[in-house]
Order: structure tokens, then sequence, then C-alpha cells
């Protein structure tokens, strides 16, 4: 019934494993999610595998130099995909061409790329599964490759 509800992505915000996962000592609007003790932002502080490591990785990898002007300025180019799991896209700035391929499935998935797209700029994933003219994105795998 509630499937396409907002509220899903608003639970209160989980600061550490303590009662009501530290966001208030009242009683929140929302339910709070249940794997607050697990995943929460005091735990994710020191994790070089957590979303928030990802995410900085992300921002300093938008604000570098080499990269700014392409994945800020570029033409957005969407990339067509044979699964509807996979969204991909490309951004182009004069001769710099980076390919941003993002998997939101529980199961691994296929996106046929052009192979100059060979430098790992960011991948949410130890391992990157490359044949030629094709990527496996892993489950929920989020993968930025540059074109040499």
């Amino acid at each position: 019934m509630f499937a396409r509800s907002r509220d899903h992505a608003r639970t209160p915000f989980p600061w550490d494993d303590s009662a009501k996962a530290g966001f208030t000592t009242g009683q929140p609007w929302l339910k709070i999610n249940p794997n607050y003790p697990q995943i929460n932002a005091k735990t994710q502080m020191n994790d070089a595998s957590s979303i928030r490591a990802f995410y900085k990785k992300l921002i300093q990898l938008r604000k570098d130099p080499g990269f700014r002007d392409c994945l800020v300025e570029g033409d957005f180019v969407p990339v067509e995909t044979e699964d509807e799991h996979i969204i991909a896209f490309t951004r182009n700035w004069e001769q710099d061409s980076i390919l941003v391929a993002l998997n939101f499935q529980d199961q691994p998935g296929n996106l046929t790329i052009d192979d100059r797209y060979d430098t790992i700029l960011l991948n949410n994933s130890a391992t990157i599964d490359r044949q030629s003219g094709k990527v496996t994105l892993g489950n929920y795998q989020a993968v930025v490759l540059k074109r040499g």
C-alpha cells in the first residue's frame, strides 16, 4: 500500500547506536529504521568501505581540477542499456569523456561499453568485471570510468 511513499527515505537520521538512534529524546514522528545499531553515522566515521567514505570520494572527484569541467560542465549523454536496472551516462567536455554506470539491483547486470573507458576513477566494489566491449556490474555496483 505504501510502496511508493517517500516516507521510507525520510526516517530519522541514525547518529549512533544509542536509544532512538541518537536522533531525539522525544518520540519521533516517523519510525526509526531497525538497523540503526549497525548502520549509523558513528559506525561509518572510520570505515573505509562505508557509504560515507564513498560519498567523500565522490565529492573529492567532482572537485578535482582534472575532472571538474567534464563532470560539472560536460554534456550529459544517456547510454542505452539492455538491462532496465542499469543506468549509465557519459559526461563529455572537449576531448574528455567520463562514463558513470550504476546497477540498481541485487544481481549482476551487463553493460556494453567502449573499451577506451579504461581508467577507473571510482568504484564502490573491490573489483570490476570487464571483457572486450562489456562490463558486468555486481550487485548495486557503481563505477566511474574515464576514456583513455
